[in-house]
């Protein structure tokens, strides 16, 4: 019984982040401490801070100028946007409670392109 129950844990899909009104209804303290992991600012804001905490943990010395020039870089900024979509497909094909018909704006935005 204990086995099984193990096994079935181990197979549980990921958590997925809390929706911004399930934050919501959280205290201030619980709701800065759970999404103060969520990215926050601009798309080069976003990129800049990525890049400067990726370039500081192997050792990269001027990070600033670094991070600037990725932040800029406007192949960059559309790269980013397009993983951010491609993710958000994907998240939406695995929520078995996305209905296209209930958001059709949402169904239309994230459709995955055909090439």
């Amino acid at each position: 019984m204990i086995s099984r129950d193990i096994q079935r844990q181990r197979r549980q899909p990921e958590q997925p982040p809390f929706s911004d009104s399930y934050l919501a209804g959280m205290s201030n303290k619980r709701r800065k401490l759970v999404s103060s992991g969520k990215p926050q600012g601009s798309v080069s804001q976003v990129i800049g801070k990525a890049v400067a905490s990726a370039a500081a943990s192997v050792g990269v010395s001027n990070t600033e100028q670094l991070a600037k020039a990725a932040a800029s870089d406007s192949a960059v900024q559309s790269a980013y946007k397009e993983e951010v979509k491609k993710s958000v497909q994907q998240q939406l094909s695995l929520n078995p409670d996305f209905s296209a018909e209930r958001y059709p704006n949402a169904n239309k935005y994230f459709k995955p392109s055909k090439p």
